[in-house]
């Protein structure tokens, strides 16, 4: 048991995955108060002093333990993991840890949840600080969620009917259509396979041993970091937490990493759907790239501002004929989908101009332009409070994130989107437009003589052929029409004095009021009506 320490106003905590290895290195990243550390059994730390709020401890827990790392009988297995995380540790049995944080006054949601995704699981807390047993208690739920989780078989049973519950729910209210889309954009990786939610059989079938054999695999110390952010000492939190965490070791070896991504054996994959009869048909072009998470350093940094940028060139790209796709938020953090659409008879031009752009990149004056819109969105992304901050730290160490987290990396991020040239840029632009890996999807309405090879064959020809350069659109500005100001006459028919004011009200004979007041400048009377 570690000695307790007080803290005078807040701190965030957060606990995260983390790649098993090589490790961060975040010296020059962030602000320099952040400490940063590895301890021998590969568990990453982060400290950084924040004062705001007071009197909160804001909790992350996201081990590198998601959907994708399931086995076939596993489907849903990382979801209902994190479900027995407040159904039973070692030192929380059954309902305990719930009555334990409900009695500091913690309520489900605002400041207890969890989620699960693709890649990761991330628990949330918010603790208050006025007992130091309140952080003594915080950082022994951390310790039992990384390593003592008990799996008992009546916990098991009756959590499965809450995870089915969710499922239903989720399924009801328009997940399945996102689950039907990412397996559609998916097809031919492990994500297709692996949604978090599972299947409603699985979750039914689902034992105790495969729950545990999948935690034990996973919740590794290599693949864990934990953060703190708050108005801290941080030489005295970095003791606490070598002494919890130094002696935890994983009591399995770890399973090998599946293969995520891997390429498809075709450039382009044809999708064909049916439109109404009445319509022209659709079209819909997704380019599906692997967004490899490595350790964060100043160089990787830099690659990502290089990634996000030149996405965003793409994101915000005005062509004829097209509209950019709202893809779902529920996607995998490790993909990134970039989408167009638009009217069927507008396809080949389209695919035209996406070629132009890979082929020819963007003018170098367009690029500088939009950087300078770009930083000011970063700017404006600076977290304030401690929760922010922590959910910012985590990003970054969990995932790509070119989102500055403090006024030292957002100086960093201004110095490094300065250094990219145009041709740098541009050659990142023309790999987000490849076409491996890029879903062509057509709706055809009832008659249409287009069919797959029809549309293969269109993308080798434009392939083959000419394509524009981009050019960067002139707004068309209309003259502002003469609006008419008709010609009222009417007289004063009766004044009213407000001397108090200054104020002198005219009713008109055409039924209008006016009210004067002396003008304090040269301008002479303000009117207004």
């Amino acid at each position: 048991m570690i000695r307790p320490f007080t803290l005078a106003l807040s701190l965030a905590l957060v606990l995260l995955s983390s790649a098993c290895a090589p490790k961060a290195d975040v010296e020059g990243v962030f602000d320099p108060e952040v400490r940063f550390g590895v301890l021998d059994n590969g568990m990453q730390y982060l400290i950084r002093p924040h004062a705001e709020p007071a009197g909160r401890i804001e909790l992350r827990l996201a081990v590198a333990a998601g959907s994708i790392h399931e086995n076939k009988d596993q489907l849903g297995g990382a979801h209902f993991v994190e479900h027995m995380a407040f159904n039973g540790t070692r030192n929380f049995p059954g309902n305990r840890l719930i009555q334990v944080l409900e009695s500091f006054g913690m309520r489900f949601g605002p400041d207890l949840n969890a989620t699960t995704d693709y890649d990761t699981t991330t628990y949330r807390l918010s603790v208050p600080t006025d007992d130091p047993e309140k952080l003594r208690v915080a950082l022994q739920i951390l310790e039992d969620w990384t390593q003592h989780l008990l799996f008992d078989p009546e916990e098991v049973d009756k959590e499965r009917g809450v995870v089915l519950d969710e499922f239903r729910l989720r399924t009801s209210r328009g997940d399945a259509m996102i689950t039907s889309g990412s397996r559609e954009i998916f097809w031919g990786t492990r994500y297709a396979e692996r949604i978090p939610l599972g299947t409603q059989e699985s979750i039914q079938e689902m034992s105790r041993e495969s729950l545990a054999d999948f935690y034990r695999s996973w919740y590794h110390p290599d693949r864990t970091t934990v953060v703190a952010v708050g108005d801290l000492d941080p030489e005295q939190l970095e003791v606490e937490i070598i002494e919890r965490f130094s002696n935890w070791s994983a009591t399995s070896r770890a399973a090998k990493e599946p293969e995520r991504f891997p390429r498809p054996s075709e450039k382009d994959r044809i999708v064909l759907g049916q439109v109404s009869a009445d319509s022209s048909g659709t079209f819909d072009i997704r380019f599906i790239a692997e967004n490899p998470i490595e350790p964060l350093t100043k160089a990787r940094y830099r690659r990502i501002l290089l990634d996000r940028f030149s996405f965003h060139l793409l994101w915000i790209v005005a062509l004829d004929g097209l509209e950019r796709s709202l893809l779902s938020a529920d996607y995998p953090r490790r993909v990134e989908v970039l989408g167009f659409y638009g009217e069927l008879p507008e396809f080949e031009n389209a695919l035209r101009q996406l070629e132009g752009i890979r082929r020819y990149g963007f003018p170098a004056s367009y690029i500088e332009e939009k950087k300078r819109g770009y930083l000011r969105g970063l700017s404006g992304a600076l977290a304030s409070s401690s929760a922010g901050l922590a959910d910012a730290y985590m990003m970054h160490l969990v995932m790509e994130n070119d989102q500055p987290v403090d006024t030292a990396q957002l100086e960093l991020a201004r110095t490094l989107l300065a250094d990219l040239d145009a041709e740098e840029v541009n050659r990142r632009v023309a790999g987000w437009l490849a076409s491996e890996g890029r879903i062509l999807k057509a709706g055809l309405p009832a008659g249409s003589s287009e069919s797959a090879d029809s549309l293969r064959s269109m993308a080798e020809r434009v392939a083959r052929g000419d394509a524009p350069r981009f050019a960067v659109a002139t707004p068309k500005r209309k003259a502002p029409a003469e609006i008419p100001i008709p010609e009222i006459t009417a007289e004063i028919v009766e004044r009213t004095r407000l001397e108090d004011l200054g104020l002198e009200t005219w009713r008109l004979s055409n039924g209008a009021e006016v009210t004067v007041k002396a003008g304090l400048d040269r301008g002479g009377t303000s009117l207004w009506a």
